[in-house]
């Protein structure tokens, strides 16, 4: 896909509503871990209620992360007899994150199906919701991660050079006052 051939991972986690303990743990590691969290439900049952408590614990550590980086997916759309029942759907889901402290959701609906069968006929319309949320995914990842990881290497690379500074003092002091700063250490 266009996404991993940028370099970027997929990890298809274990369901919440997996009755392995364990399961939740390895999701959850790799929650805490990923630059980005795609939560698909699906449109007749959005949440279960496994995914409920889940979703509560992810309300309550989302804070930590430095970025909203929690993508809610209401996939097959397409089942909704008109936009008005797609809309109450997605009130309903976006009440039920509000309730479990997720706020304001990046929330889309699509059709995987009706996505599949547009990408194999190079036919990208609006019907399946996928090309929006690929837009949305895509400035995401160019735009805030970017910006994320261009911080953070700026942040190295300020501390590495303070730390070569101090290096650099150190090596050029005169063995006097290296002396009086080992024996002030030693008092100390």
């Amino acid at each position: 896909s266009s996404l991993t051939e940028q370099g970027i991972t997929l990890v298809d986690t274990p369901g919440a509503d997996s009755v392995n303990a364990r399961h939740t743990d390895v999701a959850f590691q790799y929650i805490k871990d990923a630059d980005a969290i795609l939560f698909v439900t699906y449109y007749n049952h959005a949440f279960s209620r496994a995914d409920r408590e889940f979703l509560i614990q992810l309300g309550r550590v989302k804070d930590v992360f430095s970025i909203d980086k929690m993508f809610f997916i209401i996939n097959a759309a397409d089942l909704a007899k008109d936009d008005e029942e797609l809309q109450l759907v997605q009130s309903y889901v976006e009440n039920e994150l509000l309730q479990f402290g997720i706020c304001n959701p990046r929330m889309f609906a699509i059709s995987s199906k009706l996505g599949l069968e547009e990408k194999k006929n190079n036919n990208l319309t609006t019907k399946s919701g996928l090309p929006y949320f690929e837009e949305q995914f895509n400035e995401f990842i160019e735009t805030e991660l970017t910006n994320i990881f261009i911080q953070s290497a700026l942040y190295d690379v300020k501390r590495i050079a303070k730390m070569l500074r101090s290096y650099i003092d150190s090596a050029e002091m005169s063995k006097e006052k290296k002396e009086k700063l080992r024996q002030k250490y030693e008092t100390d």
